[in-house]
């Protein structure tokens, strides 16, 4: 930790489900815009791959860019049906409105005071919302930007909704004598702090190769790039600090070095767990138990609240108070 610094001892972590609320797309909905891709069905080793394995586009990108039977025909077409359904994603996301006849509409101003609740309560003390999403909700909606980064180009993204991300807005994230920089800068920084632990749609290496971490060994790719590297020794420096309890909203527990993460903060570091999450008690036990990652103890465990609702039922439409909202908030809040 940098002196003088402290952290807010409320964290967040979103995942795809959270993006879900606002038009985004889940694994499968991903899952269907690659394998719809042109290029994707002019290969047919691409074709095969994703027709062999429809639960996880992530480990079939990854198996073409690293198989030498794919050739660089291959690889460029799995490359570029991704990134095109993340471009996809993000057109869906500022396409988003709300209005009665949406049936994912709820009150962001509601949101927006959950939100609220993971800022520092002075200068010197850090909130932090993790992110394992790569769109622009966030930059979109609430006019953040991820630490360390530069704003993109143009400033219109945070302000206009609707805005069309180009190509040309894409930035070149730090290298790692700027990361360096930016890690001292820390007390400069707000007193609430957005990580896109993942990288982002928009986000460019100094050799121009897109910046997200897709498919399996994550933590080997977060090693090989300094910005992701230092958000991901933050986050377990921040989950490690002691007594921290960590909402979680639309994470699929499906990554095995953040489930380490929070096994290890759990167990060592007095982490407590709290969970929004739609889906019936028992259902998401189970849910857990045939994961492929071991998450089972975190709920069994470290699993301290757990609120079975959608936003919609949590922040509705007419913008009422709801007991759910004052429930979630008095379990996070509570000594």
């Amino acid at each position: 930790m940098p002196d003088g610094i402290e952290y807010h001892n409320l964290v967040l972590l979103t995942g795809a489900g959270f993006t879900k609320n606002y038009g985004g797309f889940l694994a499968k909905e991903m899952w269907s815009k690659i394998f719809n891709h042109q290029m994707v069905q002019v290969r047919p080793n691409v074709r095969d791959a994703m027709v062999r394995n429809t639960s996880d586009y992530e480990c079939v990108y990854s198996n073409i860019l690293d198989a030498e039977r794919y050739d660089q025909h291959d690889k460029e077409a799995i490359k570029a049906a991704v990134e095109q359904a993340y471009e996809g994603l993000d057109n869906a996301i500022k396409g988003w409105t709300f209005n009665n006849d949406n049936p994912t509409a709820f009150n962001t101003y509601g949101l927006a005071d959950l939100l609220n609740l993971f800022v520092g309560t002075s200068p010197t003390e850090k909130g932090f919302i993790f992110t394992l999403n790569q769109d622009l909700l966030f930059e979109r909606d609430y006019k953040r930007r991820s630490l360390g980064t530069t704003s993109f180009p143009d400033a219109k993204i945070y302000d206009v909704k609707g805005w069309k991300m180009e190509r040309s807005n894409f930035i070149t994230i730090p290298t790692e004598e700027e990361v360096e920089k930016a890690k001292q800068n820390l007390t400069a920084e707000p007193r609430s702090l957005f990580v896109k632990l993942h990288g982002s749609y928009g986000w460019r290496s100094a050799t121009q190769e897109q910046r997200m971490v897709i498919g399996k060994n994550k933590a080997d790719q977060i090693n090989k790039e300094p910005l992701l590297k230092w958000y991901f020794e933050l986050f377990q420096e921040v989950l490690f600090s002691g007594n921290k309890r960590l909402l979680i909203i639309g994470y699929g527990f499906n990554d095995e070095h953040i489930n380490n993460i929070l096994l290890t903060a759990m167990k060592d570091h007095g982490l407590s767990l709290y969970i929004i999450n739609p889906s019936d008690p028992a259902d998401f036990a189970q849910y857990l138990q045939n994961g492929r990652y071991y998450a089972l103890p975190l709920w069994e465990q470290g699993t301290k609240g757990y609120f079975p609702y959608s936003m919609r039922e949590i922040f509705p439409p007419d913008q009422s108070k709801t007991v759910h909202f004052k429930d979630i908030k008095e379990s996070l809040l509570s000594s």
